[in-house]
């Protein structure tokens, strides 16, 4: 987010603001997949012929969450091979702000499939004012923790912003379905059966 760097370069340095952004790029990695995924649900969901209801989106998120655990390994793998092999040794003092990120987002990964769903079914409001959530609470927690905390601050706030739009998110959704949120991270051996079944039967 363009505050956060702002506010890092403002009361840190540059030099910071380099560390940071480069740990944020790794950290970032852990959307492609969502949003691919995404971007070929909305037209799914929102074809009248189409039957990926609201059991579909939990099992698809879940599948997505085993993949973005090894995901995270490996993002947490190729960071210290760059930091130790490629970046000045002082980009490294990055790795534990990245880590700090991690859980954010992980869980904003949720939220990006679900804004799929919102938009799909013209609930829009849904991901306007989980956006508004997101922004809201990363310029507080940026404004409290980046003067003190630099930018371990910095990725603090991130990861607590794009939890809290995620529960926001996954609230909404549950008052749409009969889904609990234990539904959305326990392991099921069945998830990866139905969406294959699901597929050769929409074909």
């Amino acid at each position: 987010m363009v505050f956060d760097y702002w506010l890092i370069d403002y009361f840190k340095n540059t030099d910071q603001l380099g560390i940071y952004s480069q740990a944020n790029r790794f950290a970032q990695l852990l959307w492609i997949l969502p949003n691919i995924l995404a971007g070929l649900l909305i037209p799914m969901i929102a074809s009248p012929a189409n039957d990926f209801k609201e059991k579909n989106i939990i099992r698809l998120i879940r599948v997505i969450n085993y993949f973005n655990l090894l995901i995270i390994a490996g993002i947490i793998f190729v960071a210290l091979f760059f930091y130790h092999n490629f970046l000045p040794g002082r980009f490294s003092n990055g790795f534990f702000p990245l880590l700090l990120m991690m859980p954010g987002y992980y869980f904003f990964s949720v939220t990006v499939l679900l804004a799929a769903f919102f938009s799909s079914k013209r609930i829009l409001w849904v991901n306007f004012a989980g956006s508004a959530i997101c922004f809201l609470v990363i310029i507080t927690a940026d404004v409290l923790l980046i003067p003190r905390f630099g930018i371990e601050g910095a990725a603090i706030a991130d990861s607590v912003a794009y939890s809290a739009a995620t529960i926001f998110n996954i609230i909404m959704f549950m008052k749409l379905s009969d889904v609990s949120i234990a539904e959305f991270f326990r392991f099921n051996k069945d998830d990866w059966k139905s969406l294959i079944n699901l597929q050769l039967t929409n074909h």
